[in-house]
């Protein structure tokens, strides 16, 4: 049983309540600044926490749920720091956790939501008739460009991804983070359109990799599923926008280096629809099936899956009885793309220090993957003793 609960559980003051939408009710940690999407039952059961009863009252009194599933929601209300008594008890994390937090750490640059809401006129023209009519105009301006200069399409994709000179590959690099700030802008003015508050844009660290963020967290205030995604999808959209208009240019006036940046930004636009990771993708798959904290669910989804292959179902707890067909697959895919994409951050590492100094390229590489691998390690445990919680509980 976690510490935090084994007293009174009270429940977070810091928490807000929204309405419930659909049978589904989000809760707000204003100190965490983080979004939660629970079932009517489970938000009205972390509401009764008052600080009055012991967990082990809590697990005796009558109710709708089972004692098993108390002591289940009370350790996970408690590790999200939804309980005062957790916040309050907090043990100081170890070391390794302590650096190993660094890969997920967030540099805030910029509140934009004065700025957006002072420009609430603007947004709103973005998504009129006028400028739904441009958008199309700009998809459909290669296709009209090619059908009148078809030697266009004479040279190979290939061609255009030549050795850059010093002075294109800054451009190009200049010119890719100006692209990468509109992407981020666009998940901002899409979510502000729709009433959502974006109060964080900065740089994070995605898999070792440093990248721009947009905090559009607010998304799960949004009634609407359609809403939901067009969030999500406002980046790429913007980017393959630009494509267009990068294509367009190209064949008016020939210059390569437009080719190889609308390859480039197509490329990185489609990748982030991969929806394995946690890009764009990931939050679309989300948003389209209704479950919130996917990863998770997917991933013990392919556990419980592997468990039972293996003979160890006895060990792993039921399956739930809502859980969709291609839930165990996409926690496979999930559990094949992510240590990949460790894989692949620590490479870029290693090859993008090597040429400097080898040794120290070695050492840094040699601290991720200590990090990693408690990482690892940490999470593996978790999957572990939610799999065997049905039955320990049970």
């Amino acid at each position: 049983m976690n510490a935090a609960t084994a007293g009174a559980p009270l429940v977070n003051a810091e928490l807000e309540f929204e309405p419930a939408v659909d049978g589904k009710c989000v809760v707000y940690d204003r100190r965490q600044k983080k979004y939660f999407r629970m079932g009517m039952r489970e938000t009205g059961f972390l509401r009764s926490l008052d600080g009055a009863r012991s967990a082990e009252q809590l697990c005796l009194a009558p109710g709708d749920f089972t004692a098993a599933q108390v002591r289940t929601l009370l350790d996970w209300f408690a590790s999200n720091g939804m309980l005062h008594d957790a916040v309050r008890a907090a043990a100081p994390k170890p070391l390794l956790e302590r650096l190993a937090a660094v890969t997920d750490a967030k540099l805030v640059l910029w509140n934009p939501d004065a700025f957006l809401d002072r420009h609430r006129p603007l947004i709103a023209g973005l998504f009129g008739l006028p400028a739904r009519a441009a958008c199309l105009a700009i998809c459909l301006l290669p296709m009209l460009l090619f059908v009148l200069a078809p030697r266009a399409l004479d040279k190979p994709l290939q061609a255009y991804m030549y050795q850059l000179d010093y002075v294109q590959a800054v451009l190009v690099l200049v010119i890719m983070l100006l692209i990468v700030a509109g992407h981020e802008l666009s998940h901002a003015v899409v979510c502000k359109y729709f009433g959502g508050a974006v109060e964080a844009v900065g740089i994070s660290f995605l898999y070792l990799a440093p990248i721009a963020y947009c905090d559009v967290s607010a998304t799960w205030r949004l009634p609407s599923t359609g809403a939901k995604v067009a969030v999500a999808l406002a980046g790429v959209v913007f980017q393959l926008l630009l494509s267009c208009l990068l294509l367009s240019a190209w064949i008016a006036c020939g210059v390569d280096l437009l080719m190889t940046l609308a390859i480039i930004n197509s490329l990185i636009a489609l990748l982030n629809l991969f929806p394995f990771v946690k890009l764009d993708g990931y939050w679309i798959a989300v948003y389209l099936s209704g479950l919130p904290n996917l990863h998770q669910r997917a991933v013990a989804a392919a556990w419980r899956r592997a468990a039972r292959l293996v003979g160890l179902g006895a060990l792993t707890s039921a399956k739930p009885a809502d859980e969709p067909a291609w839930l165990p697959w996409f926690g496979l895919g999930a559990t094949v793309a992510v240590p990949a994409f460790w894989l692949m951050g620590l490479f870029n590492i290693y090859r993008w220090l090597a040429p400097y100094s080898p040794l120290g390229a070695s050492v840094l590489a040699a601290l991720a993957v200590v990090l990693l691998a408690y990482r690892g390690v940490r999470q593996a445990t978790a999957h572990l003793h939610q799999l065997r919680k049905g039955v320990l509980h049970g």
